[in-house]
């Protein structure tokens, strides 16, 4: 049998409540293009969060941690065998690094899903907007695809939704989602120009097929012809959220996504525009509550501290967590981070 040609790899990062998985299941549609479930794979894998990626000297340590990796993300709703991956691991040369087992994991789910795709795209985190520039430079090669919503919409869909994993809102606080959009962009803006390419979910909502062919003419020139995977794509989903995304499955909807006009309240915009600032506009979109003033300043300073608070009491929380229930899983990402540190120890 003639063995596929290697694809071009892609990451699909995105805001919460962006438009990602509709935009996954439009993709999905071409003959080209294969965009993986969200696996949620460890932070340690890609050398996010500040961390140098894991590297298996052997394959009994790849598998131990495949096996434990099963257990704690999402990768169990890939439709690919834990048996068969573990038993390939073990032809695979050693050493082995983190970025170059999450290929392999990409280019396994990519084998039963839609083995001729010449591009295959990983969606889900640690591939965060705000991570772009420390996971980069572990997968140089790989394409950048930003899905960008206005962030008074993505705000308005994360207080509107409830996470089906954690059963509450996906935000609470304006500022919070103000800030990740902002530090998500400009970080994903730093990329070099020929690894990111940025949509509007607002263009994709009102002429997808528009967007969707210039972005695949800029990659390659890939194949604009369809064989309507998208469908099978959202069937694929775990039935959670599947219920959390029922919508993608319709014609998207124009008027969804200038909701937050009504839903929000002036105080709610304001947060938002005054954090994002001037980001926003450079993104297209047009601040209709916030006006300039000397203040402004000084309130995006407290809004972001105030994020920066929050952000970091909730990795604690995480953190001690981490060392209680999964105590094996934590000392992996130790170990990430401590190469990091050695590392820029012996430099010195």
């Amino acid at each position: 049998m003639t063995q596929a040609p290697q694809p071009i790899f892609g990451f699909l990062t995105y805001n919460s409540r962006s438009g990602s998985t509709l935009l996954s299941r439009l993709l999905n549609d071409f003959v080209d293009v294969c965009v993986t479930l969200e696996p949620d794979l460890p932070t340690e894998l890609f050398g996010a969060k500040g961390g140098q990626p894991l590297v298996f000297n052997d394959a009994g340590a790849a598998i131990s941690y495949l096996q434990r990796s099963w257990i704690l993300t999402k990768l169990s709703t890939w439709p690919v065998s834990k048996d068969d991956l573990c038993t390939q691991l073990q032809t695979l040369a050693f050493p082995l690094s983190g970025p170059q087992l999450v290929e392999w994991l990409v280019l396994n789910f990519r084998l039963v899903t839609k083995p001729h795709s010449k591009l295959v795209i990983y969606k889900g985190p640690p591939v965060m907007p705000w991570e772009a520039s420390r996971i980069f430079p572990w997968f140089p090669k790989w394409i950048w695809i930003q899905i960008l919503r206005d962030p008074r919409g993505v705000f308005n869909s994360q207080l509107k939704s409830i996470n089906p994993y954690e059963q509450k809102s996906f935000a609470s606080h304006p500022c919070e989602t103000a800030v990740e959009w902002q530090r998500g962009l400009q970080t994903c803006r730093s990329l070099p120009s020929e690894s990111y390419r940025e949509i509007r979910f607002e263009d994709l909502v009102s002429d997808s097929d528009r967007v969707l062919d210039q972005l695949l003419n800029s990659i390659s020139r890939l194949s604009t012809i369809k064989d309507n995977a998208g469908t099978q794509f959202a069937g694929q989903m775990p039935e959670a959220e599947q219920i959390l995304h029922s919508n993608i499955v319709r014609k998207p909807d124009l008027e969804r996504a200038h909701a937050w006009q009504k839903e929000l309240t002036p105080a709610q915009i304001r947060v938002v525009e005054c954090v994002t600032a001037p980001w926003l506009e450079s993104a297209g979109y047009q601040n209709v509550e916030l006006s300039s003033g000397k203040n402004q300043h000084c309130l995006k300073l407290l809004y972001t501290l105030r994020y920066d608070f929050r952000r970091r009491r909730r990795r604690l929380v995480r953190i001690l967590n981490g060392i209680c229930h999964h105590p094996r899983s934590y000392l992996d990402k130790l170990r990430a981070r401590w190469q990091i540190f050695h590392r820029e120890g012996d430099t010195k």
